[in-house]
């Protein structure tokens, strides 16, 4: 005779359900009956079982608005702020001092050299963005390098440098603004691939851009007297493009009078840039 208090085997839809209402407790531990068909889960009371239950039928949502909502405050404040600065300047690329002190001085002095007092403040100001960068093609190119070379004399990169500033320029890139660029031609064409470069004739008159223009939408620096006259560029690589990033559409709809002047602004930096002459 069987022993009744052995435990039967159980069948595969009772572990199911077992399963199922183990997931239900998980949520919600409390559940009462509905019109007889179905289970329903009964929210927790107070304010952390609304945020519980709106969060679980609402995430999705809730990310789309979060997401919109930080992308708005980004746009916000620059266009806040814009003024702060007469000129802004990137530089991106594999210029290994391009944000040293000695450097960045250099680069205030040479840009406000050419640039006016654009917003009527009394003094002139350069927001200059440093971003060394290099290619995976570059890279190689150094590790390789590093294998012929004693140990004092190898180049030692931090991939994760490399990519908290390629981080910076997404967020950068993100905010919509207008500002003059200096590229490397790996990261030019990632802007005009991705329509974020204007072309020349947007800001100097066809007679104005320079015969080495790059594809209608930039020069290399050094063929320029300004680059060649100013010793802060003499180890900038000789292939760094000139362009100018263009604002986006937000920016540009915001407020279409800021809009406006800062294309009149860059034009007259730009026409004084190509037209200077190293005394």
């Amino acid at each position: 005779m069987e022993n009744e208090n052995e435990k039967r085997p159980q069948e595969s839809g009772e572990i199911e359900e077992s399963i199922a209402a183990k997931r239900l407790a998980h949520f919600e531990p409390d559940i009462k009956e509905g019109d007889g068909a179905e289970a329903v889960i009964a929210r927790e009371p107070g304010l952390v079982g609304w945020l519980k239950h709106t969060w679980f039928h609402h995430k999705f949502a809730i990310l789309v608005v979060a997401f919109l909502l930080v992308v708005c405050v980004i746009c916000l404040r620059q266009c806040s702020t814009r003024n702060s600065y007469d000129v802004d300047l990137l530089y991106a690329g594999p210029w290994f001092a391009c944000d040293s002190s000695v450097t960045i001085s250099g680069v205030d002095e040479a840009f406000l050299a050419m640039a006016d007092d654009y917003d009527g403040d009394g003094k002139k100001i350069l927001s200059y963005t440093p971003l060394f960068l290099l290619s995976q093609e570059q890279l190689e190119a150094i590790r390789a390098e590093n294998e012929s070379k004693p140990d004092e004399e190898k180049i030692y990169i931090s991939t994760n440098l490399l990519k908290d500033n390629r981080d910076m320029l997404d967020a950068d890139i993100m905010t919509g603004e207008m500002c003059l660029c200096l590229l490397d031609p790996t990261i030019f064409q990632y802007f005009r691939e991705n329509d974020l470069v204007d072309p020349l004739t947007a800001y100097l008159p066809a007679e104005a851009i320079p015969q080495n223009e790059y594809e209608n939408y930039g020069f290399f620096l050094k063929d320029t007297d300004f680059g060649r006259y100013f010793s802060t560029f003499t180890d900038l690589p000789e292939n760094t493009i000139l362009c100018m990033r263009r604002a986006g559409v937000m920016n540009q709809a915001w407020d279409p009078d800021a809009y406006e002047e800062l294309l009149g602004r860059y034009a007259d930096l730009l026409g004084t840039l190509v037209a200077f002459e190293a005394p």
